[in-house]
């Protein structure tokens, strides 16, 4: 970067040499000379840093929920191979559904295993971070690229309908089953307003998809699978 901002220099200063030479006024050169010092000097690219260039690309990514609720959709049943697969699915697979709806990776797959690497998120079929693949690591992840808590509530008596939701999609949910602080399992909200015809009698609300028990279509706080329903804390998160 320092060497092609040189060369940069180097050229526009021989172009100013050459023009000067040919008569032009000493104002139009010194205010070429400022134009270019402002174009160099207040472009991001030119002055981030490699930290700062990866947080900049996490800001301006566009999230497309469609895409996303698409690939939960379509992957609620069943698992994609091109992704390490857990007995407990539930954070890697709203993780590939973050990817899917245009999360870029933050860092590179290396190695092999589990990496507890708070500030990278990524997967593929042998190597994963915790921030893609646990729950609470990936809540935390999440907050970091600028979600923010929509709805959050504790006990039994949570409403059908997130309150709020209006016509959204795409909306991530965490769970604590005994109501501690950290998330414990976590969905994905594919329909604002729906039937859930799982149960009997049917649940119309909020609906998500979820893995490790794999659900499509279920009220989004599983009031009616959920034995400790009394004491789950819950949390939903927007962008």
């Amino acid at each position: 970067m320092a060497r092609a901002r040189w060369a940069y220099w180097g050229y526009f200063v021989m172009i100013l040499i050459d023009r000067r030479s040919r008569g032009y006024r000493k104002g139009k050169s010194l205010a070429l000379v400022v134009a270019l010092v402002a174009s160099i000097h207040l472009s991001p690219t030119a002055l981030a840093s490699p930290g700062e260039s990866s947080k900049m690309a996490v800001a301006s990514w566009a999230y497309n929920a469609t895409a996303g609720v698409n690939y939960s959709n379509s992957y609620w049943w069943h698992r994609n191979p091109s992704y390490a697969q857990f007995g407990n699915d539930c954070a890697n697979f709203l993780s590939q559904t973050l990817k899917s709806a245009g999360a870029p990776f933050l860092g590179a797959p290396t190695g092999s295993g589990s990496h507890n690497i708070p500030s990278q998120w990524w997967s593929n079929t042998s190597s994963w971070t915790n921030t893609w693949s646990v729950s609470e690591n990936l809540r935390a992840s999440i907050q970091g690229r600028g979600w923010h808590l929509f709805y959050s509530k504790y006990g039994a008596g949570a409403p059908n309908l997130i309150p709020g939701i209006g016509s959204a999609r795409g909306l991530f949910v965490f769970y604590n089953w005994t109501g501690g602080s950290t998330a414990s399992h976590s969905s994905y909200q594919v329909v604002a307003n729906g039937i859930d015809q799982s149960p009997s009698p049917d649940w119309s609300g909020t609906l998500i998809n979820q893995h490790t028990t794999d659900r499509w279509h279920a009220i989004w706080h599983l009031g009616p699978y959920n034995s400790q329903y009394a004491t789950t804390r819950i949390w939903v998160y927007s962008l």
